[in-house]
């Protein structure tokens, strides 16, 4: 009786044990290699038919390539678009942070004289071409929107980093107690960028060192999704507002980022488009809602 069990069932154990051959990826190869490709309907689609599906979504979430000027560009043609649709867009941005409130709003304000990147701290904050993101902020600035921090202070960051109770308000210390370390496929998708660990301090470990930087990445995604929830709250009223969460890619990929802990806080549908340099390898299945498929000029990227 053995026997004939092992001789009916026994390929069928083997097929479904650990023995098996890890199956590859879930790619999307699209026909379309630049422009707008949604992931769920598997369709390339027009910019105008992008503006359709995202009518009915009160947040999306955009995905930044710092140094690309056709993804800046890409995200304020479609600020112009939504407004041109009826609706006033906010802009949530990694770049500032809640205490920037008052400089963001004289900012945005038509007739605005003032040196801007030299009040914000632009190269601190940020460190790029202010140049390629200024058209996202007149679009904004043209939709009767505002513009709004959403980050942790540099300080903050640190104190986190250090794990430094001592050094923290009640409020910080509670943010910091109530930080999710343990979303494993989180954990899996930044392991590739963590497997150096960059300013290892004398005497640490490099497994504390990369603990160190997960933190601090969790608590980033945390503040933007908690503060992205705390500005929903506030347009709740206004039916033609939308909300746009614009942070880097990164933040985003996968919904495992902001977009995931942002889901925590709030049930209203959201959508995330996020920028991808062509590629015939494809895209991963989960990745997004939707990709913005562009090529960069030599030697930009």
């Amino acid at each position: 009786m053995q026997k004939i069990f092992l001789g009916v069932f026994g390929p069928l154990l083997l097929l479904f044990s650990g023995c098996s051959v890890t199956p590859k990826p879930i790619m999307h190869k699209p026909a379309c290699e630049q422009g707008i490709y949604a992931i769920k309907g598997s369709e390339c689609l027009s910019h105008e038919q992008l503006i359709k599906k995202l009518e009915a979504y009160p947040v999306i979430f955009i995905g930044d390539h710092h140094t690309s000027a056709q993804s800046h560009l890409f995200t304020a043609d479609l600020i112009k678009s939504l407004h041109a649709d009826g609706f006033t867009v906010y802009l949530a941005n990694e770049w500032f942070v809640p205490d920037d409130k008052r400089l963001l709003q004289e900012y945005m304000k038509d007739g605005y004289d003032g040196n801007f990147t030299k009040e914000i701290g632009w190269e601190k904050k940020a460190g790029y071409d202010f140049s390629q993101y200024e058209p996202i902020y007149d679009a904004v600035r043209e939709s009767g929107g505002t513009l709004h921090g959403i980050n942790l202070t540099k300080a903050s960051r640190k104190k986190i980093s250090d794990a430094n109770l001592t050094s923290m308000s009640s409020e910080e210390k509670t943010f910091f107690d109530g930080l999710d370390l343990n979303v494993s496929a989180h954990r899996q998708l930044l392991e590739p960028y963590f497997s150096h660990c960059h300013g290892l301090r004398e005497g640490e470990d490099a497994a504390v060192c990369k603990e160190r930087m997960y933190r601090v990445q969790v608590a980033w995604d945390t503040k933007m999704a908690q503060e992205s929830a705390k500005l929903l709250k506030q347009l709740s009223q206004e039916p033609k507002a939308k909300l746009l969460i614009f942070v880097g890619a990164m933040h985003l990929s996968d919904d495992l980022g902001v977009n995931m802990r942002f889901s925590r806080l709030s049930n209203l549908p959201y959508v995330t488009i996020l920028p991808e340099i062509s590629s015939q390898m494809g895209y991963p299945n989960a990745e997004a809602d939707y990709l913005f498929l562009y090529t960069p000029p030599e030697g930009t990227f």
